[in-house]
Parts: structure tokens; C-alpha cells; sequence
């Protein structure tokens, strides 16, 4: 070999140990997961909980990212922030969150590099106490100082003392809440904490730049900092505003949540300030409209809450148009301009000062359905300028009307091509007749927020007081402002009613041409009076049948509706099982997971299958009818497998679902098994349902001895949900039955689940009891009269013996297989399974394929054929009936095996008519496969 061929030679050597280090080796470090002790201190929104499966908070969710770049696993040790920094700088701890930097923690333990979060430091007093006014530093000086063992928050407080000369008392308590507790009481005049921390009833008398936080580790522990600065700017580079949208989603309901103190100069423009004029355009109900001589709506609800919060008082200068105030705007009347948009506008808001938005206005599109792509000229409401501009750069033509309503009407009656509104006005207008046919699209581009505006050469103490109140009204308060300000009764005119009721108008017009018609004929045929009361007879007959066929109709719609929304129900909660663990299935790696998720799966979908199995078989009972099918069943499984298939829905909500069947270990009963499943799928997920994230559902199951009423199981299922009031547990059976509370506006259902509970347990010579209270939860304990069997008594088949298992294998080798299938899925997988049992199998596409390939095929080819009976071309019958008729041996004699869905009987008789030797339903069970094909084999 030459030098050139070796050196090559080398070179692809090189190349693949370097590969193999490159895939393998980090795969290889990642199996070797470190586990990490966690210090955890209690402190609300950033690190809550006490149980390690119950934790939450902005730190946990940044943990848990960490760990799963760094393929960490935690261990989380408890207690407060000072016992936990000594256990860390022993070694008993290896990391701690949301910690400053101070030179004398830097001597202690290693920083990570990355910053965790940042927040300010602030000092509070209460509400009541006016001793103090903002960064009033004289009136600081000797104040008693609450604070924790914090080093760098005093550190940051004798700053602030220093730079301004005043002096303080330090009080130190163990925790935040002792803390909190007194201040509260007296004790401490103020208290020092983070703006991250979740206090709403204080008020801010200075606050300080904001300060980086960081995971601080054990000196020691150089491999575990490596590790989390590099988790971290791997975090930093594939999300990069994850702190920002943890605050928002930990402390945003925080933000606006403490009072900002006013400076003694602002106290006192206030006690001067006897009442100020705000200007206030009321043609955009519902944020802002005038009613029975009173200014209503969004804003001026929020404008009361401000004169609450900041002790302005306000009166209103009300304007018909947007147009009309923006003129009075530009012209300087008034003191207060409550709808100044939050955009630079020459023409309007030179001249004032703004403060930050306190409401976004939401806009979209007005179209009618037969404009869509051609729109050209939009409508928008006059004094619109900037909304104007940004219209006209995308290409539109705009009209300028005077009104929101003015618009919509333009796009009616075709001026206009759209209209551009915003979305809580065009609520209040949509119902009317006029826009019925109207349809909205949201332009979340075309959004922006309001402000209140001044003007520049007023005194400057009312903008910072206006600005401080905007800043303290938090935003969960303007969002239930919005809702109940925003849903107003509606307004219909004489034209809405008619349009609403114009079918029943139309009906009732068409009687009186009928009662005007027979009342002149009556008038011009009096002769016919015998004649025409014999015909009111028959007529009166004729009603009679009529509404008893309504009533028929009506019952069987009842009865419909009843069957759709308990299938519905009840097939959802099975496959949510299936769904949810394949789910999981696919994203854990262990195979011995996978397995076990695999098996959970097995589970829901049998419960599914039957579920699919009754449906069909309940579609064929009368209304009302249910025929019970027990079986023997093992107990403990049984009660297991339901809890099972409603565990990822337990998940999903984050309720705890625990259930307890001890009292029945090895048992086996006599019970209708799906009937028995419904009552529970009902009960445990509306259990789950009605239970808020953190709540609790348990399952118990009791062994009545002696019977009770000759019921010998006893089935509780219990929740610390929100409850039932007395009024609902009087009607809480009828069908539709739904009670209509704010804690379960997002909780979707028909209202059938516990009628048809309850009709089950009756059937089944049962009792359901129920206790319930508001906000504790609810209880229901449900009787059965179980049969209990003895285990001989059970005709259970264990399994086959070595013998038969041989039988088949010799029976299945060498047989070659023709399967007719036109859904791939189904084709695959029947494949798969004979292809298990060395069967040779050839695929035809459908009923006309599988025809042809058996004509082409020599006599005595195909051992056996199965035959899906749905296929396009030719179905399974008619290829049936083919094959059957052709003029060779082995097609009057091949086995033809049905494998289909259609599951009635008649379905089954068919297909013994045209010729078929058996029939196996899908979803196809392998063990049943083999063995109508093993019986099909060995019969020919």
C-alpha cells in the first residue's frame, strides 16, 4: 500500500473516532445525570410549596429548564434563607436562588455568571399611616426599619441613608410574614423588601435601581457551576426573554399592586385642588356614553377608581364625537383629557404631557362576507388621524364618518367596503337587525392604548400625581373593570324584533290570511254549516295526531340529544387516556417507560372499544331502555383501570387523583362492566373538572358486610372543588342541568353526565347519595348490589397450552394470506401481525383488486383470505359473491374471513349469506385474529 492510500487510510480514521466522540460520548456524560440539593425558602411568586410534587414559582420553572439542559435531577431541601446559606457554605446544600451580590457573600460561595431576574428594593408603610411622603428623607430620619436576615438589603438601605443623611433602626426578623406582621401591628414604622414579593396593602415611600439576582453554589462544587453557566447561556440563547415572561406570569398581577406615595408637595396640590374638568367623548358606549343624565362606561369607571386611589376629584365636559373632543383638545379647554391616544399626533397631542397607557383599544375589520377580496375603501370614525395614516400606508382609501355606527351603516348600504372599528363598540352594535350580516376580524397591527393627557404649562404636580394612580391600579383590576363595564343590556328597536322573530311573524301572518279566509267563507257559505263543522271535527282530529306526533318527535329528539351527549361524554374520557399517554410514550426515552405507557394505552383504548361496542348497541334500544350485561370481573383491576384512563386528565388540570380499593383486593364480582365505568368516568372527571389546579380527587371503594339494603359495594368518590349550592343539588339530576358560576366559566359540558349517572344506579337496584358545599368540595357515595364469586366460579381461560400453541405454528407455516384493505393503516398493521406468524400476505387495495389477484393466481394458492366489507370499487360482499362464483376448485372451498367495524348483527348474517366462513371486528385483538384464522385453517 502506498504512502498516499495509508495516509488516506489515517485520515478516515481520524474522522470517525472524532464522530464517535462528537455523538457518543456527550450521549454517554448525559446517562450519568448529577442530583442536585436544592436550598428552598419560602417566598410568594418566586419559590412556593412545601411538597417536592407541588412546587411552583418563577425559580422552579427556571430549575427545571436548567435541569433538563444540564440533565440535572433535584433533591429540594426546606427551611428558611439563613439556615439554608449555612447549609450550603457546609456542603449540606448545593445550590440557592435569587441572591444579590455583596463583597461579603462573594467570600462564601461562587456566583452563577448569569443573572436569574432582577428587582428593585422597596421601602413600605401602611396604607393608613401619613407620617411619611414619598422620598421625604427628613421625615425618615430614626425610623424603625422591619426587615430579614438580608445583609445586602441593609447594605442597600445604609446607601440610601448615607446619601440622603438620615439614620435608621434596624428590627430583623426570621421571615418576610413576621416581618410583614410588625409592620402591621406598630412595631416597625416601615419595611424593606423586593418588588418581586406579592404585598398589596402597602405603599411605596422610596424604591432603589434595580439589582441582579443570581443561583448561588457551594464553594466546592466547581463542577455543578460549569454545569449551570452553561444550562444558563444555552437558556439565554434559545429563550431569551424567558425572566420577562416568568415576571409577567409569577408577579404581573404584583405590578400597579402597591399605592405609590405622594410627595408633600403633591398632598398638598391635592387638598388645594377642589375639583378638576375632564373631557370625554361619549359616543363609543360601551367605554364611554351617556345614560339617564349619567357619564357610564369603561372609562369613566376607571376614572372613579383613580380619584379613589389618588383623592383628585373629577367632573365631566362630554363631547358627541371623537372629532369634537380632539377639537377641544387642540383648542385647550378643560384640565383632563381622558382619551389621548399613546402615539405621537402633531394635530392633537402637542402641548400635553401623557401618561403611560391605562387601556388598549382592540380594532378590526367590519366586512360583509360578499366583500371579502375587495376591499378597497374602509370606514373609520372621524378625528381618527393616526389609525387614518396607518389605513392609508397599507394601500386603502379611507371614509371619514362622524359615528362608530355611521361606519357600519356605510358598509351596509355599500359606501364603503369595510369599516374599522373597535371590537368592544362593535359588541354593542353587532346584534342590531342592520348588521347581522356583518362579520368582525380582529387587526391586532392596528391596536393602541389611551392615555390620559394635560396640559404641558399645568402644574407639574398633577401629571405625577395621575401617573403615580394609572401606575397603582393593577392590571387584573382594569380587566374586571372591562368586564362588568363592558357588557351592557342590549338595546333592541321595533326593526331588531321584527328581524329576531320575523319566522314566527311569518307564521303568524300566514294564520291570519287562513282565520280571514275562513271567516269569509264561513260569512259566504252559511248553507254549509253541517258540512264545515263536520270538517272543524276532523280538523280538530287532525290537530290532535298532529301535536301527539310532535310530542312523539319531540321525545325522540329528546332522546337523540341524550344518546349523542352521553357518547360524546363518555368516549372523550378513554381516549384522553389514549392521547394523553402516547403522548408520553413518545417523549420518554426508557423503554421500560414506553412500556409502561404502552400498557396504560392498552387500557383506555379496551375501555374505548367498549365504550364504541354499547353505543352501537344502545342506538338500537327504545328511549329509556337499557339492558344490563354482567360479567365476572376482577375487582381490583376493574376499579384501577378507570382511574387509569382518567389519570392525564388529572395531569393536565394539575389535581392530585389518588384511588384507594384495599378493601377489595382480590376479589372477583358479577357487574356490568361498562355501565359500572360510566357512572365512574362521570364522577371522577367532573370530580376533576370542578377541582381548581392543586386540589385534590380520591376514589375509594368499600366492601359493605353485612349488605346494606342489599348492596355490598360502596363507591365514594370526593373532591375539595368548588362545590354545589343548595339551590343546584335540588335539580342537579335533571337532563341539562348546569349550574352557572364564575369559578367554572371555562369548564364545558351538557349537563347529561349525572341524569345518566343516576338513571345506571337506579337500573342497577343502586343508590347515589350526594353531599356538597360551596367552595369545600363535594362527595358522592354510590351503592351497588355486587354479586361477589367464587373464583371457580369463573369461567376465565388463563391461557393456551404448549400443545395447541404448536398446533397453530404448524397450522400458520408456509400459508400464504390474501388481505382485501383499502385503509393503509389497517393494511399495515393486519401485516404486521401475520407476518408474526411467518404468513406470506399479499395487499389488494380493494374488493375489485383482491379479485383480480385471486383469479391470477394458481388453484390453492391462497390459504385463506381476509376481507374488509367497506372498500371503494367493489365492497367486501360483492367481492365475496365474485370469488365465490368463480369456476375453480379452491374458490368455492378458500376460507373467507369478514374484518371489518360494522358490528351489527345484520352485518354478520349478511356476510354469512354471500359465502364468508367467518367475522373479526376492528380494532383488531391479535389473540382473536390467530385463532378464527387457526379454526378457519384446520376446518377446510
Amino acid at each position: 500500500m502506498g504512502k498516499k492510500n495509508r495516509s488516506c487510510c489515517y485520515r478516515y480514521l481520524l474522522m470517525g473516532v472524532a464522530f464517535i466522540c462528537l455523538f457518543l460520548l456527550p450521549a454517554l456524560a448525559a446517562a450519568t445525570g448529577k442530583t442536585v440539593r436544592v436550598g428552598w425558602y419560602q417566598a410568594p411568586g418566586l419559590q412556593e410549596g412545601t411538597d417536592p410534587a407541588l412546587l411552583r414559582g418563577f425559580n422552579y420553572e427556571y430549575l427545571v429548564r436548567m435541569a433538563q439542559y444540564a440533565d440535572w435531577q433535584y433533591e429540594y431541601v426546606f427551611g428558611d434563607f439563613g439556615s439554608l446559606e449555612q447549609k450550603l457554605i457546609q456542603g449540606e446544600v448545593d445550590i440557592i436562588g435569587d441572591v444579590a451580590k455583596t463583597d461579603e457573600r462573594l467570600a462564601k460561595y461562587n456566583y452563577c455568571a448569569y443573572p436569574s431576574c432582577y428587582s428593585r428594593m422597596l421601602m413600605v408603610c401602611r396604607l393608613d399611616d401619613d407620617r411619611f411622603a414619598y422620598n421625604d428623607y427628613e421625615s425618615f430620619n430614626g425610623i424603625k426599619v422591619a426587615t430579614s436576615p438580608s445583609s445586602f438589603r441593609r447594605a442597600m438601605l445604609n446607601r440610601e441613608a448615607g446619601k440622603h443623611h438620615f439614620t435608621v433602626q434596624y428590627l430583623e426578623y426570621p421571615t418576610d410574614e413576621e416581618m410583614l406582621a410588625a409592620l402591621d401591628n406598630g412595631e416597625a414604622d416601615v419595611a424593606i423588601f423586593s418588588d418581586a414579593m406579592l404585598h398589596k396593602k402597602y405603599k411605596i415611600l422610596s424604591e432603589w435601581e434595580p439589582a441582579a439576582q443570581y443561583f448561588i453554589v457551594n464553594k466546592e462544587r466547581l463542577d455543578l457551576l460549569d454545569d449551570m453557566n452553561r444550562a444558563m447561556g444555552q437558556i439565554q440563547s434559545a429563550d431569551r426573554f424567558i425572566q420577562e415572561r416568568l415576571f409577567d406570569k409569577y408577579f404581573s398581577q404584583n405590578n400597579g399592586g402597591l399605592d405609590l406615595a405622594l410627595t408633600r408637595e403633591e398632598k398638598e396640590f391635592v387638598r388645594q385642588t377642589a375639583e378638576l374638568t375632564v373631557l370625554l367623548a361619549v359616543n363609543q358606549r360601551p367605554l364611554a356614553y351617556v345614560e339617564d343624565g349619567q357619564v357610564k362606561g369603561i372609562v369613566p369607571a376607571y376614572l372613579n377608581l383613580l380619584s379613589n386611589q389618588t383623592g383628585l376629584h373629577f367632573k365631566y365636559r362630554t363631547y358627541a364625537t371623537v372629532k369634537e373632543l380632539k377639537d377641544a383638545i387642540r383648542a385647550g379647554e378643560g384640565d383632563i383629557y381622558a382619551q389621548v391616544p399613546d402615539v405621537y399626533d402633531q394635530q392633537v397631542t402637542a402641548g400635553l404631557k401623557k401618561t403611560q397607557p391605562y387601556l388598549t383599544l382592540n380594532y378590526g375589520i367590519v366586512y360583509n362576507p360578499a366583500q371579502i377580496g375587495k376591499i378597497i375603501t374602509l370606514a373609520i370614525e372621524d378625528g381618527e388621524n393616526i389609525l387614518q395614516s396607518r389605513l392609508e400606508k397599507q394601500g386603502f382609501k379611507v371614509a371619514v364618518f362622524s359615528r362608530p355606527e355611521a361606519c357600519l351603516q356605510a358598509v351596509t348600504s355599500r359606501e364603503a367596503d369595510a369599516a374599522v372599528v373597535v371590537g368592544n363598540i362593535f359588541e354593542q352594535l353587532a346584534y342590531h337587525a342592520e348588521y347581522q350580516s356583518l362579520l368582525y376580524k380582529a387587526q391586532p397591527d392596528l391596536d393602541s392604548g389611551i392615555c390620559l393627557g394635560i396640559k404641558d404649562k399645568n402644574d407639574p404636580n398633577l401629571f405625577r400625581i395621575l401617573s403615580k394612580g394609572v401606575g397603582a391600579i393593577a392590571p387584573e383590576t382594569m380587566s374586571e373593570l372591562i368586564r362588568t363595564e363592558g357588557t351592557l343590556p342590549l338595546q333592541y328597536t321595533w326593526q331588531d324584533y321584527l328581524y329576531r322573530n320575523r319566522n314566527l311573524i311569518s307564521v303568524i301572518i300566514t294564520l291570519a290570511l287562513i282565520v280571514a279566509f275562513f271567516i269569509l267563507w264561513s260569512r259566504r257559505q252559511k248553507k254549509y254549516n253541517k258540512v264545515l263543522e263536520v270538517t272543524n271535527i276532523k280538523l280538530q282530529d287532525a290537530n290532535e295526531k298532529l301535536s301527539a306526533a310532535k310530542l312523539q318527535a319531540d321525545k325522540a329528539n329528546e332522546s337523540k340529544s341524550s344518546f349523542l351527549s352521553s357518547m360524546s361524554h363518555d368516549l372523550r374520557t378513554p381516549l384522553n387516556g389514549v392521547i394523553g399517554f402516547t403522548n408520553l410514550a413518545l417523549k420518554t426515552p426508557g423503554e421500560e417507560s414506553k412500556q409502561a405507557y404502552l400498557q396504560k394505552i392498552k387500557i383506555a383504548g379496551d375501555l374505548l372499544l367498549d365504550l364504541i361496542n354499547d353505543t352501537l348497541e344502545l342506538s338500537r334500544l327504545e328511549s329509556g331502555k337499557l339492558v344490563l350485561k354482567p360479567e365476572p370481573v376482577e375487582e381490583k383491576p376493574f376499579w384501577e383501570s378507570v382511574v387509569t384512563a382518567l389519570a392525564p386528565a388529572a395531569v393536565m388540570k394539575e389535581v392530585h387523583l389518588e384511588g384507594d380499593f384495599a378493601d377489595c383486593p382480590d376479589n372477583i364480582i358479577q357487574v356490568d362492566p361498562l355501565q359500572v365505568k360510566k357512572v365512574l368516568l362521570n364522577l371522577i372527571s367532573n370530580a376533576i373538572k370542578y377541582t381548581q389546579a392543586g386540589g385534590k380527587v380520591s376514589v375509594k371503594v368499600l366492601a359493605l358486610e353485612p349488605p346494606e339494603g342489599g348492596c355490598t359495594r360502596r363507591i365514594i368518590v370526593e373532591d375539595d372543588g368548588i362545590g354545589m349550592s343548595e339551590e343546584f343539588l335540588s335539580r342537579m339530576y335533571e337532563p341539562f342541568s348546569q349550574e352557572q358560576r364564575s369559578e367554572a366559566l371555562n369548564v364545558t359540558g351538557t349537563g347529561l353526565g349525572l341524569s345518566i349517572v343516576k338513571r345506571i344506579v337506579e337500573s342497577m337496584q343502586g343508590s347515589i347519595k350526594v353531599h356538597s358545599k360551596l367552595h369545600e368540595g363535594t362527595r358522592f357515595t354510590v351503592d351497588l348490589p355486587l354479586e361477589h364469586w367464587e373464583k371457580k366460579q369463573v369461567p376465565f381461560k388463563q391461557g393456551r397450552d404448549e400443545d395447541s400453541i404448536q398446533a397453530e405454528q404448524e397450522t400458520f407455516a408456509g400459508c400464504k394470506i390474501l388481505l382485501c384493505e383499502d385503509i393503509q393503516m389497517n393494511a399495515e398493521i393486519t401485516k404486521l401481525l401475520l407476518k408474526n406468524k411467518r404468513i406470506q400476505v399479499d395487499w389488494a387495495k380493494d374488493g375489485q383488486e383482491g379479485v383480480e389477484l385471486f383469479k391470477r393466481a394458481p388453484d390453492h394458492y391462497y390459504s385463506a383470505i381476509l376481507m374488509d366489507l367497506r372498500m371503494p370499487r367493489l365492497d367486501g360482499y360483492a367481492a365475496t359473491e365474485a370469488i365465490r362464483r368463480l369456476d375453480r376448485d379452491d374458490a368455492r372451498t378458500v376460507p373467507i374471513l369478514a374484518m371489518t367495524a360494522d358490528a351489527f348483527e345484520e352485518d354478520v348474517r349478511r356476510s354469512k349469506e354471500v359465502g364468508m366462513d367467518g367475522y373479526i371486528t376492528k380494532p383488531i385483538s391479535p389473540a382473536l385474529l390467530y385463532q378464527n384464522l387457526f379454526i378457519a385453517l384446520t376446518k377446510k
